[in-house]
């Protein structure tokens, strides 16, 4: 088994830098393969661009994965969803 560490970052803007929101340390199971779940409790806005790393002391590549975050209920509207009309 060997461990392997999840970083998480958001970018929110592109005029702010990205933001670090998670990580975790995890062992591989015997065959190299690993499953986790990474809260994005800090950052959950619309739009944000989140990005997992994953790197081992063990080896020398790193792999990457991005998502972006959407309404997680589209159906449910509330007041602090709504956009101000400007």
């Amino acid at each position: 088994m060997a461990p392997v560490t999840l970083t998480l970052f958001a970018t929110i803007s592109r005029d702010l830098p990205d933001v670090f929101v998670n990580r975790r340390d995890i062992l591989t199971d015997s065959s190299g393969h690993f499953s986790a779940l990474v809260p994005i409790a800090p950052d959950f806005w619309r739009g944000t661009i989140l990005t997992v790393t994953a790197s081992s002391p063990d080896v020398t590549s790193t792999a990457t994965a991005r998502t972006t975050v959407v309404v997680p209920n589209p159906g449910v509207a509330f007041p602090a969803d709504d956009l101000p009309n400007h």
